[in-house]
């Protein structure tokens, strides 16, 4: 819509292989009470059973009603169904009148 773009690709079958890009730097042209810009590309391979993920996200000047979101970087990976690494980054984030000045998360592990 508009200066929004997604691009999705690939194929699924017995093995997944999919590419997708997101590229959303005037949100208000999808919802006039959205703005920002929001980023995102990744890939999903293999099976079902084992699947290996891999995702990035950013996002800059969110805004939603009360709630307001400055900066979000979201960095994934599964290279195999029982392990992860995850990084998130945000920071001033309003909500209901609370202000969050960062937020960072790192996860790495196996479920």
């Amino acid at each position: 819509m508009g200066a929004n773009h997604i691009r999705i690709d690939g194929l699924v079958g017995d093995e997944a292989d999919i590419r997708w890009q997101l590229e959303a730097p005037l949100l208000s042209q999808i919802d006039s009470a959205l703005t920002g810009a929001i980023s995102s590309r990744g890939d999903v391979k293999g099976t079902l059973d084992n699947p290996q993920i891999e995702l990035e996200i950013q996002a800059n000047n969110l805004k939603w009603q009360d709630y307001e979101l400055a900066g979000l970087d979201v960095q994934a990976s599964s290279p195999r169904r029982d392990q992860y690494d995850i990084h998130l980054q945000a920071n001033n984030i309003h909500a209901a009148g609370t202000v969050v000045q960062e937020v960072s998360l790192t996860a790495v592990g196996s479920v």
